[in-house]
């Protein structure tokens, strides 16, 4: 499956760019509150379903649409969920995309806070 790279000796090997996988799927989840690829461990017998689970396939559709999703936010999961681990991001990657898309003013706000006087 694409979450795990395979090693020269075929086994599976977890990293971080298993996480952001992981990351992917989870985002996709709140947003659309639908799963990219398999709802249940019975679908994995579903030939077609594992397919589309190990070449990454999926789409943006009516629950997206339906539901206002960003762009930001495709573009998000689409860098996460990229078949190859190589070509997904790295948490930083993902990290300085949402503070550019989805957070731009939270650190100008977190230093606004700072700076002023509390008020008692």
């Amino acid at each position: 499956a694409p979450p795990a790279a395979g090693n020269k000796n075929g086994e599976e090997e977890y990293t971080a760019k298993t996480d952001m996988w992981a990351v992917g799927v989870v985002i996709w989840i709140l947003l659309a509150g639908d799963f990219p690829f398999l709802k249940t461990e019975e679908e994995l017998k579903d030939k077609e379903k594992l397919d589309r689970l190990v070449k990454a396939r999926y789409s943006f559709g009516i629950t997206w649409r339906g539901r206002g999703i960003s762009q930001d936010a495709k573009d998000f999961v689409a860098n996460c969920l990229k078949r190859r681990p190589e070509d997904r991001w790295t948490a930083k990657e993902a990290l300085k995309f949402l503070q550019r898309t989805w957070t731009p003013n939270v650190e100008a706000r977190d230093k606004k806070d700072k700076e002023s006087p509390e008020q008692g």
